[in-house]
């Protein structure tokens, strides 16, 4: 019984999947096009943040532009009005 149950759960091979088993492990399989999207995306999150850090305090530390007013205090981000 469990050789039976074990035959049955082995991943089919890719000559033997028809053209629509085919391209759905291609968009879903393990290593589809959803992974590598996915891959991709988590990936973006960290070079868009180091960029914006780079821009943001490296770039204005070496001149690369100047700022129109000079950077807020952070005392006064916390009073009133």
């Amino acid at each position: 019984m469990n050789s039976k149950a074990a035959a049955e759960a082995a991943p089919k091979k890719w000559e033997e999947m028809s053209m629509t088993e085919k391209a759905l492990e291609l968009y879903v399989g393990e290593k589809g096009l959803l992974f590598w999207l996915n891959k991709f995306a988590y990936a973006s999150i960290f070079i868009v943040i180091r960029a914006w850090i780079v821009f943001r305090f490296v770039g204005h530390a070496l001149n690369l532009y100047q700022l129109d007013s000079p950077p807020l205090a952070p005392t006064s981000m916390f009073n009133g009005s």
